[in-house]
């Protein structure tokens, strides 16, 4: 998570639109520093499915999906 937070905020400093799709509500020092660093999230897309509905009804220039 701390990765792809720091990328967002990198691309936010460049004029980029950013969300991040994660469940931190029992991470409270990724909760912390997602809003710090000002940024949105959204749910969780759950399913293959699920992500390119979100993507298609976001207006994101790019999407990096990073996981364990």
């Amino acid at each position: 998570m701390m990765r792809c937070i720091a990328l967002a905020e990198e691309f936010t400093r460049h004029g980029w639109s950013v969300e991040i799709a994660a469940e931190t509500s029992e991470v409270l020092l990724a909760s912390r520093r997602i809003a710090d660093a000002g940024l949105e999230t959204v749910a969780v897309p759950m399913t293959i499915e699920d992500h390119l509905k979100w993507v298609a009804a976001s207006a994101l220039d790019a999407v990096l999906l990073d996981s364990y």
